[in-house]
C-alpha cells in the first residue's frame, strides 16, 4: 500500500508499505491479484503470496472493498465472497473518526 503507516503498524507484518512509484511499478507488471486507488492511496493484495498459499493447499482470507472483490472473484472465480456490513451507519462514522486518518466532507 501506499499510505504512510500508522503508529502501531509494522512494514511487512501488519502490511507492506512501499512509494507510489514502485506500487505503480507492480500495477504495470501485473503483480496484484486485485489493487484500488481508493482516497488518493493505492492498496493492492500481491499475486504471487496469494499463489504460494493455495499452492500449498490453504485458505485465504482477504479484507478488501466491493471494487477489490469484484477484482478477485473475475481472476479467481472459485472465490467466495462474503460482505460484511457495520451494526449501523453511525457506528461505521464513529469507528472512521476514531482512527484520526479520514478525510469527512460535510453532507
Amino acid at each position: 500500500m501506499s499510505r504512510e503507516r500508522r503508529p502501531a503498524e509494522q512494514d511487512s507484518v501488519d502490511y507492506h508499505f512501499v512509494s507510489e512509484e514502485r506500487f505503480r511499478q507492480k500495477i504495470a507488471r501485473g503483480d496484484f491479484l486485485e489493487w484500488a486507488e481508493v482516497h488518493g492511496r493505492l492498496y493492492g493484495t500481491d499475486r504471487q503470496a496469494t499463489e504460494e498459499v493455495r499452492r500449498r493447499g490453504l485458505d485465504i482470507l482477504l479484507d478488501v472493498d466491493v471494487q477489490g472483490a469484484a477484482s478477485v472473484k473475475a481472476a479467481q472465480p472459485d472465490s467466495i465472497l462474503i460482505f460484511l456490513l457495520p451494526p449501523s451507519f453511525a457506528v461505521l462514522e464513529a469507528r472512521l473518526r476514531g482512527r484520526r486518518t479520514e478525510r469527512f466532507r460535510q453532507a
